[in-house]
C-alpha cells in the first residue's frame, strides 16, 4: 500500500479526541485491550492498543502479504507505531451501508485474497463494511489470521 503513513504514537494527543469505545480485557495471558477515539476536527478514527495486544501484528502482515490494499481499505490513513510495534491504525470517517446489496464485489475480493495469501478475515461481516465516499471499506481490521 503506497500511501499508508506510519504515525508515531507519541504524536497523538487522545485528550483532544472523543472516546468512542474502551475495552480493557485479558484472557489468561492474552491482552485484548483496545480503545477507539474520534478526532472531530479531522474526522478521523484512531484505534489504539497496548504493545502486548494479541493481534498487534496482523494488519502489517496482511498488508505485506497483499491481503489488504487500497481497494479493500480506501479509508485507511495510516498505521500507528511505537518502538517498531504496531499500536493501532487511523481511518477516515465513514458512513454505514444503507443495505448489503452492493457487497458482492468486495466479498469476491476477500475470497480471492484469502486463496492467494492464505489469510482470512475471521470477523468479516456486514457490520464491518462501511462507505468511504463512493467506495466500500472494511473496518475492525486486526481480525486477520492464517488459514
Amino acid at each position: 500500500m503506497n500511501n499508508i503513513k506510519t504515525i508515531s504514537l507519541d504524536g497523538i494527543d487522545v485528550s483532544k479526541f472523543i472516546e468512542i469505545k474502551s475495552r480493557q480485557k485479558w484472557y489468561q495471558n492474552q491482552d485484548h485491550s483496545r480503545w477507539i477515539f474520534y478526532d472531530e476536527v479531522n474526522q478521523l478514527y484512531y484505534k489504539i492498543w497496548n504493545d502486548t495486544y494479541v493481534r498487534r501484528d496482523t494488519i502489517p502482515k496482511a498488508i505485506k502479504l497483499g491481503f489488504y490494499d487500497e481497494d479493500i481499505l480506501p479509508a485507511l490513513k495510516g498505521l500507528i507505531y511505537w518502538e517498531n510495534v504496531c499500536r493501532g491504525y487511523v481511518m477516515k470517517k465513514c458512513v454505514p451501508l444503507e443495505n448489503n446489496n452492493n457487497i458482492e464485489n468486495l466479498f469476491s475480493q476477500i475470497k480471492q485474497r484469502t486463496e492467494e495469501t492464505k489469510l482470512f478475515a475471521y470477523d468479516f461481516c456486514p457490520n464491518h463494511i462501511v462507505k468511504n465516499e463512493d467506495k466500500l471499506t472494511l473496518i475492525d481490521l486486526e481480525g486477520v489470521y492464517n488459514l
